[in-house]
Order: C-alpha cells, then structure tokens, then sequence
C-alpha cells in the first residue's frame, strides 16, 4: 500500500543580538489527508498491514507513532498510557493528525516486534472513555479501535487522531500544549501556538446528499437530487465547491449548462458531478452556522433531475459514491455515501 505523500514545510526564526531564538515558525502544506487513509487500510487490512510494516522497518513518521501498554498487568489504560494519549492528541491534533498504534516494540523510531495488549477490548474502552478527560479543548471523532486479535486474547489496537478546527488543545497531563514534527512530539508555549496558527477561524463544510421523488409513472420514477452544504466552522467560506460520484447514465442533460453543476465523463459508469461556486455571479458566501442548498428543484441556481427504475435502483442501492468538498482555509473533506441511503422513497417500477 502506497501513500501519496508530500510535505512542503517553510521555517523562519526570530533571533536577537545574543542569537537566541525566540520564536519558530513552520508552516505545512499536506497534500492529502494521509492520516485517515493509512487508518482506513489498517483497520481493513489488520495483522498483514502490522506484520509489512515491521518487515519493511517502516519508520515512524509525521501522522504515525508506535506505542507499548505501560503495565501488561493492568486492563486498562494506566495513567503512563493516558499521558502517551494525550500527547498524541494535543500533538496531532494541532497538526495534520494521525495514528497512535499500540501493541508494537519500537527502536530508534522502528517497528521491531509485537508486544500485544491484553484484553485489548478492555483497553479500548478506557482509551475512548478517556479521550474527553485528558486533553482541552475535547479532540472530536478521535477514536480507538481493535486492529487484530489472537487466540489469547492479545491483539493490536489502533487510535485515529484527525486534525482539528479547534486549535491549539492542550494536554492535561503535563498542562503542555504539543505539535507533531517528523517523528516526535514537541511543546509548544501557547504564545508559540497562537502565533503558528494565528488563532485562525477556519470554515468547515458538509455535503448532505438526498434524492427526492418528483412523479412517479411508468417506467421510472423521476427524481431530483438535492445537494446541500453545511458550514460547521467558525468563518466563512467564500470560495468552494465539491466533487460528488453519480450513476451518469440516468441523470438528465436537457437543462442548460449554466443552470446546474456540471457533470464530467457521462460516457462513464460513475460520472463526477461538480460545482464550483466562482460560476455563480453573485458568489453567496456561506456564513458559520448557515446552510445552503445548491442544486434542487426549486433552487434558482441549479436542479438535477434523473430517471431511475426500481431494477436499476437494486442494481446500484449498495454502489458506494465518493465525495469531496473544498473551501478555502479548510483541508478537504472527503467521504462516501451508500447509494441507496439517498433515497426516503425508492421506486415502485
């Protein structure tokens, strides 16, 4: 398994005349979210994903650090695992997020061996319970989760850390506040913090997908599809716009280019519907908390409408349609739908 990885990182300093550095600054370009891939193929891959990298020797990097359970005696977390949770929290959190995986030996920054949790589920337990409890502001959709597990009762597990829109969190363990650097966690003063990342309000959009029943007669149902998006943040997007996997075959192309996204590759199984919001004359910004709709029947900028028959409908309600939205100062988000959640009513034809 390959990532695309790459890193674009400018550093400057502030000296006085005795050259003590007062101040670094780093700025990180990710190009994609890394970190939630590497957990995604580890969670569906389990032991073989663990046993290549040890093998490989693969090394602890940017979004991914290896971890022992302090006391194999002890189900649950202990307060030395909890202070190693919440410096990974704090630590990735605060920059581009990643992986904290538990039950491997490491060296010099290296897998070297298993030395697998007892009672994994146990432990997992304790880590989630804890997540609320050992660092500030809370990390949202931190997780942990089982990677494999053995006969006895001893496996691997894994905890996801995404990068946050709450920054800077800070661990309550030590009262330091950290940030992820190649392979080790370095505190921060909160002044640094602030001035790193400048206390910016990001915007945070969501895409809600849903199709709804025009008419319904013989041979298909007519839908339309109605795209909404949500900003979740504190600031306002401007500039955005998204991507959104769709059967290209059914979709109806009679309405004139201008009225609606565009739909890229119909000749394709699964064709790209796309809006980007610099078409739209006025440009309406999304304010925090606001939601808009961009493509719906009654929307003036745009509708989708499409044909689909309850044969078709069973052939594709478990067709996974990917997504990705975009703004400016916000990471891009991606996720996946299930075909068939779209639909409150499928069709009877």
């Amino acid at each position: 398994f390959d990532l695309e990885f790459h890193v674009l990182q400018v550093c400057f300093s502030l000296r006085t005349e005795h050259d003590r550095v007062y101040y670094i600054y780093c700025f990180k370009e990710i190009k994609m979210e890394n970190a939630q891939i590497f957990y995604e193929n580890l969670l569906k891959n389990g032991q073989s994903e663990i046993d290549r990298l040890i093998t490989e020797n693969a090394h602890e990097h940017y979004f991914l650090d290896f971890k022992v359970k302090s006391d194999d005696r002890v189900e649950p977390a202990d307060d030395i695992d909890k202070k190693n949770l919440a410096k990974a929290l704090s630590g990735f959190a605060n920059s581009q997020g990643g992986l904290l995986i538990w039950g491997v030996e490491k060296k010099d920054g290296k897998p070297m061996r298993y030395k697998l949790v007892k009672s994994p589920h146990a432990f997992i337990e304790s880590l989630n319970r804890a997540v609320s409890q050992v660092v500030t502001p809370f990390v949202d959709a931190a997780d942990s989760k089982l990677v494999f597990q053995n006969s006895d009762s001893e496996g691997v597990v894994v905890t996801y850390i995404p990068r946050s829109e709450k920054t800077p969190h800070r661990s309550l363990k030590d009262r330091s506040y950290y940030m992820r650097s190649g392979d080790s966690f370095l505190s921060m003063e909160h002044s640094q913090l602030e001035d790193m990342f400048g206390r910016r309000n990001r915007p945070k959009l969501h895409v809600i997908v849903k199709a709804h029943m025009y008419s319904e007669s013989r041979p298909a149902a007519t839908y339309s599809l109605d795209i909404t998006l949500k900003n979740e943040g504190r600031a306002i997007s401007q500039h955005f716009g998204f991507d959104l996997e769709f059967p290209a075959k059914v979709l109806d192309y009679s309405a004139p280019w201008h009225d609606r996204p565009s739909f890229v590759d119909r000749s394709s199984e699964l064709g790209p519907i796309r809006y980007r919001n610099h078409h739209d004359m006025e440009k309406t910004p999304i304010y925090p908390g606001e939601t808009i709709k961009i493509a719906t029947n009654n929307y003036r900028l745009s509708y989708i409408h499409f044909q689909l028959t309850k044969n078709q409908f069973e052939a594709w309600k478990d067709t996974i349609l990917h997504y990705s939205v975009y703004s400016e100062n916000m990471m891009t988000q991606s996720g996946e739908m299930r075909f068939g959640d779209l639909f409150s009513t499928p069709p009877t034809y």
